[in-house]
């Protein structure tokens, strides 16, 4: 049985439109939870059978601290009476295709059970004994950037290869099973950005968000090492500047 688990930042009409198109794309005995701490409730009294609400761990609804925000999604369904075996999370700017669905059955009839597409941490679904193998977010990573990378190498590490399929996650290292998966997850841009959401609240926190980018860099050097940082950070900037070279990447899928 599926759940989904979506976080939010002060965009209702991007929160609404993902949710409906998540619904579109499910059965009707689904049921998606939204985190959120925005009052009033963000969603139109359509959705009042199909998702249901709670607080997160953020108290301001800030972009930051998404670790939490997993944690407690992931901690919530998981503790639920009933065989939740597979959660699916995502943010609340996506993009969904009908189809997807049918692409991650097959796949996990095949034996995979990790599921990431597009970038970072997007949209993500992992099996029960993914989340019992890697253990939960570290949630010393409280800026943006950084949780993920430690949390997918930790995938890597504790699960088979053939068990995982990351779609244009972050660098060629997370180049893994290509299954077109990233056909039917995309992430909005423009006015579905946070940045585009608050500019006010950015431009007061950046300070703040800067430093917490800097300690969730040092957090990752610490248990990752200089050299997996510089790797990583090299096959992302690859990605963005050097389009035949992603190309063959994925050639080589």
């Amino acid at each position: 049985r599926l759940g989904v688990a979506m976080v939010t930042y002060k965009r209702p009409k991007i929160l609404a439109a993902t949710v409906r198109a998540v619904s579109a794309t499910l059965p009707d005995n689904v049921p998606i939870f939204v985190q959120t701490n925005a009052d009033p409730w963000p969603l139109p009294a359509e959705f009042n059978d199909r998702v249901r609400g709670q607080r997160g761990p953020r108290p301001d609804d800030s972009p930051g601290h998404l670790a939490a925000d997993w944690n407690a999604l992931i901690r919530r369904w998981f503790s639920l009476r009933g065989p939740i075996d597979w959660i699916w999370c995502l943010h609340d700017d996506m993009v969904i295709e009908p189809g997807w669905i049918d692409v991650v059955a097959a796949a996990a009839r095949d034996g995979v059970r990790f599921f990431s597409a597009p970038g970072g941490d997007m949209s993500f679904l992992l099996h029960r004994s993914v989340r019992e193998a890697v253990g939960p977010w570290d949630e010393r990573f409280l800026g943006t950037g950084w949780k993920e990378w430690d949390y997918y190498l930790r995938v890597i590490q504790a699960i088979p290869r053939d068990q995982i399929v990351m779609e244009d996650t972050h660098g060629a290292g997370f180049f893994i099973n290509h299954i077109g998966l990233s056909r039917f997850w995309r992430g909005k841009s423009g006015e579905g950005h946070l940045f585009a959401a608050d500019p006010e609240w950015h431009q007061a926190r950046g300070d703040k968000e800067a430093a917490a980018v800097r300690d969730a860099h040092n957090v990752f050097v610490a248990k990752w090492g200089a050299r997996a940082m510089h790797d990583i950070e090299q096959t992302e900037y690859r990605c963005y500047g050097d389009p035949a070279w992603v190309a063959a990447q994925k050639a080589a899928w």
